[in-house]
């Protein structure tokens, strides 16, 4: 019984593609891409978009094209992005991406970036999501990776997850 409750649990450690370190904590390694580190969901986009509420507080990274930029308090910018999944036969969608930090003078509509922060349902307070975003939830940004400029940064206090993102780990 224990030969296969381990091997259960092996299995779903293979299957949700985690990985342990030398502290013996679980961390999520997700899909590498070919010529940069910063990982991101490839197979789950739909799922995380489709069932929100479910990975509400969850950190998840993803890739897209700015397709609109909105300047919100403190120079933070509300990015509309387009996700383009990898999965044939899976149609675009767009997710808002709330930048917590103001150093947002590397990203501009065209850009494709790929974001990592947390999913979170937007609040009756937040009047400038409300404004433009009709889903509901948004993700709240603290690390970024311009592709195109081949530019990286992160929100202060956040410089350890945003390089574990780097090296390929979301923790």
């Amino acid at each position: 019984m224990k030969k296969l409750l381990a091997l259960a649990i092996t299995i779903v450690i293979l299957i949700n593609g985690c990985t342990t370190t030398g502290t013996n904590k679980v961390s999520q390694k997700l899909e590498q891409d070919d010529n940069k580190n910063y990982p991101v969901l490839k197979v789950m986009i739909l799922e995380v978009k489709s069932n929100s509420p479910k990975y509400y507080g969850k950190t998840l990274a993803f890739e897209g094209k700015i397709i609109k930029k909105v300047k919100g308090d403190k120079d933070k910018s509300y990015l509309k992005l387009e996700i383009i999944p990898d999965a044939p036969k899976v149609v675009k969608f767009t997710l808002w991406a709330r930048a917590l930090g103001g150093d947002n003078r590397y990203l501009e509509i065209g850009d494709t970036i790929k974001v990592l922060g947390i999913l979170s349902k937007i609040e009756n307070i937040d009047h400038l999501s409300k404004k433009y975003n009709k889903d509901n939830s948004h993700l709240l940004v603290y690390c970024f990776f311009n592709i195109d400029k081949e530019k990286a940064f992160s929100v202060e206090g956040t410089t350890k997850q945003c390089n574990d993102w780097r090296d390929g780990y979301i923790k």
